[in-house]
């Protein structure tokens, strides 16, 4: 009879986020309808399910069909929330999340609903990426500061940090309801959320119940809430804007004969 070790194998490079996530995956499996998701799981792919905890990925879990891997990161589920049966907003957690992921392992795709789902959902993302990344914001109202800061990298970082805050997540949230409504909208995605989607938010409600926790819409398209910006995506975006700053800032100075100490440049 297999054991846990035989069905799931949970892994990644911080000890400190691996041990939460495999928490989570034993309390599903303790379950009989957990074990009985993951027996299966097994008898599809006639091997474990892996776990890979990747505390940098930029979304709190996915389900990789090719590689029957769940990737988890558990630092990213503070910004997401999920409508409830009852029209409440609640946070996510991880035994949420894996016991939907863990249900996907679980369902067979004959048809390929997922790899045309994803490929539509690729061409929107691309455009919704295209959309945030056209933000505006009024350079005006920053051109002191930065010409205070070109020599002060923490300063430079703060800026940016203000920048992202003020006008770059609210294209980012805004380009995340352009691509909800693309989704709701597209018929490859719309089969793609009945056939696949509906059954793993069953499955999780089902799980959630025996914890007492109020069950997600199965709508999934309506049921993910984006409560704020990640706080990789937020780290990265600053860390490119600074590197490119001063990158574009030494040229300028060395294309120009200037020393970083010139109080008088403009630039």
């Amino acid at each position: 009879m297999a054991d846990f070790d035989d069905l799931i194998y949970v892994f990644g490079d911080d000890p400190a986020l691996v041990a939460p996530v495999k928490k989570a995956m034993e309390e599903i499996y303790a379950l009989p309808e957990g074990k009985a998701i993951f027996e299966e799981a097994h008898r599809l792919h006639s091997k474990f399910l892996t776990v890979y905890v990747d505390g940098k990925q930029d979304y709190p879990s996915g389900y990789e069909d090719k590689t029957h891997a769940i990737r988890v990161n558990p630092l990213a589920f503070k910004g997401y929330a999920f409508r409830t049966e009852t029209g409440e907003k609640l946070p996510f957690c991880m035994v949420r999340a894996l016991a939907h992921e863990s249900e996907h392992a679980a369902h067979p795709d004959p048809l390929g609903l997922t790899e045309q789902y994803a490929k539509r959902l690729k061409t929107f993302q691309h455009e919704a990426a295209r959309q945030a990344r056209d933000f505006t914001y009024p350079k005006s109202s920053y051109t002191q500061q930065f010409i205070t800061a070109r020599s002060d990298p923490e300063r430079l970082k703060q800026i940016y940090q203000d920048i992202f805050d003020n006008h770059y997540a609210p294209a980012v949230f805004s380009s995340f309801e352009w691509l909800r409504n693309q989704v709701i909208q597209d018929p490859t995605c719309k089969r793609y959320l009945d056939e696949i989607e509906s059954p793993a938010i069953a499955f999780e409600n089902l799980i959630m119940s025996k914890q007492g926790q109020p069950g997600r819409i199965l709508d999934y398209a309506q049921a993910a809430v984006k409560k704020e910006v990640s706080p990789q995506l937020r780290s990265n975006w600053v860390a490119d804007y600074v590197a490119f700053h001063i990158k574009r800032r030494d040229a300028f100075y060395a294309a120009n004969g200037i020393k970083d100490d010139d109080s008088s440049i403009r630039w």
